[in-house]
Order: C-alpha cells, then structure tokens, then sequence
C-alpha cells in the first residue's frame, strides 16, 4: 500500500518543489556551464535544465494549489445532527412568536 499524502504533506513538498523549480530557473545556465562546460552541448544542457525547472514548477504549483481540497476531502465541514437542527428550529419558532 503506497503511503498516503496528506493535505500538509503536499503543501510542503509543491513548496520545496516551487523553490527548487525558481532556483534552477535562475541558475540553469550555471548549472549547464558547470556540468558539461562551455562547449558546444551547453545549449543543448540548458534546455534540459530549464525543462526540468518548468517541470518541477508545475508540479509544484499543482500540489499547492490542491492541498486546500486535499484538506476538504479529509476533513469535511461537520454537518449538524437531528437533534441540533430540532434545537434551531424550537429556538427559531420560539423568536418568532416573541417578536
């Protein structure tokens, strides 16, 4: 059974992801100049890199952006119980006739 991934667990990790997608966005021209050097595949090392970063990016964003529903699913808003919606309703009626 996989792990299970849960509402925090995703914010956290599309965060870290976010962050590692920017900082390689920002440095992957240094990243492809120090890996294969100034030649001729550093054109061809900095697509990947910055491939790579958009990658990591979005799946970064994604994850931030549903671990609100995430935290919906497992942990939906309590509905009221039969005698608390009788317990409105006595209280209701009983306003209406006061007034």
């Amino acid at each position: 059974m996989p792990p299970k991934l849960t509402s925090k667990h995703m914010f956290w990790i599309g965060l870290a992801l976010s962050v590692i997608g920017v900082s390689a966005r920002l440095f992957g021209l240094q990243i492809a100049n120090s890996l294969i050097g100034p030649e001729l595949l550093a054109g061809t090392a900095f697509t990947i890199a910055e491939i790579l970063a958009e990658v990591l990016l979005t799946l970064g964003l994604v994850l931030v952006a549903v671990s609100p529903l995430a935290r919906l699913v497992e942990h939906p808003p309590k509905r009221p119980d039969d005698t608390t919606l009788l317990i409105r309703d006595t209280l209701d009626r009983r306003a209406t006739r006061k007034s």
